[in-house]
């Protein structure tokens, strides 16, 4: 009975275990298609010297849920696991905001305040995980430095 056990509880945190997502750099995510675009505008280069990027962990943990992402109050982009979209902007605050929706997600919005100064690169993350808060899935700015 308590082989049993253990190997039951082994078995099931390989599952979980492998069910976390994965951090990816930036400059390694796939650009969301256009035809995933909501507000193409904010894709324009000459619109503003700064750039937002927003990347997805890749991974199996909620890869059916299409994270929906916010520029504004406005929808901008649908991202699935791996996947990034650039948003050039000119210097000021900002909010990013971000749900999940589809399959058996949570659809609880998490927001973000950006302030984006002149000629700048803003790299943030969509991290999920499986036990997390708001459903596993967090609005992050993340220090990667794969695009400087």
């Amino acid at each position: 009975m308590k082989k049993l056990l253990i190997f039951a509880v082994l078995g099931i945190s390989s599952v979980l275990a492998g069910c976390q997502s994965t951090r990816v750099d930036a400059i390694q995510a796939n650009e969301v298609p256009v035809e995933r675009m909501y507000w193409e505008s904010v894709r324009d280069k000459n619109r503003g010297d700064s750039q937002i990027i927003v990347k997805r962990d890749a991974g199996v943990i909620y890869s059916a849920c299409v994270s929906n992402l916010f520029f504004q109050g406005v929808r901008v982009a649908e991202l699935w696991p791996g996947e990034k979209v650039t948003l050039y902007v000119p210097r000021g605050e900002y909010i990013l905001g971000e749900f999940l929706s589809g399959g058996a997600c949570f659809p609880f919005l998490k927001t973000l305040v950006v302030n984006v100064k002149p000629n700048s690169i803003n790299i943030f993350r969509i991290k999920t995980t499986f036990m997390g808060a708001n459903g596993g899935e967090t609005l992050i700015r993340d220090n990667d430095t794969s695009m400087e």
